[in-house]
């Protein structure tokens, strides 16, 4: 599927994921979300020393953003303005695709229309108004915000894995706000078991 159709899909599918989500959440379900942590072996890709945060979509797509890619910006004006800029964990670059779309990881206690839930209170939104309805998430804690993402094609990833690209660990909050994200790669060199 082409970049800019995959995006059209996911956003689309965030847009009507707001009651599955609250089901799944409420079932304690969640689609399979863990980390990816590059090996050796991606060095000189666009992934060399990445640590991606990763879930399948209801649609069975995998999608995942770089948790340790800051980038300079400013506050995307499409959002408005923040009310609690102290708990943003700044504006990282998510991915190589479509990289002017925001998409946002967060913890919050309750789901918001149109976002995905990643298990241990975490949830991801894809696009600014998915972005706005989970800020407005009564008691909300920590963000991290993007722009672009990555993806890969049904099997490409489970490939990838399997020739020694990636080490998969579980999903840990400790580490997808990551107060100091420039070592944050050399930290992970240990793999952790996916639970």
């Amino acid at each position: 599927m082409g970049t800019r159709r995959r995006l059209l899909a996911l956003l689309a599918l965030a847009a009507t994921a707001g009651a599955g989500a609250r089901r799944a959440a409420a079932q304690g379900a969640a689609p399979a979300a863990g980390l990816l942590v590059a090996t050796p072996a991606l060095v000189g890709s666009m992934f060399e020393k990445s640590v991606v945060l990763f879930t399948r979509t209801p649609a069975d797509d995998t999608i995942g953003v770089i948790l340790n890619q800051r980038r300079a910006a400013d506050w995307p004006a499409e959002l408005g303005t923040p009310d609690a800029p102290g708990r943003m964990a700044g504006i990282y670059r998510g991915g190589p695709l479509a990289p002017q779309a925001l998409f946002m990881v967060r913890e919050a206690g309750a789901a918001a229309d149109g976002v995905l839930p990643l298990g241990e209170d975490l949830w991801f939104a894809a696009g600014a108004g998915a972005i706005r309805r989970l800020l407005a998430v009564p008691g909300g804690g920590r963000s991290k915000l993007f722009r672009g993402y990555a993806g890969w094609a049904p099997g490409q990833l489970g490939a990838e894995v399997a020739r020694g690209a990636w080490n998969m660990q579980r999903l840990d909050p400790g580490v997808v706000f990551d107060d100091a994200p420039d070592g944050q790669w050399e930290r992970l060199q240990a793999p952790r078991r996916v639970a």
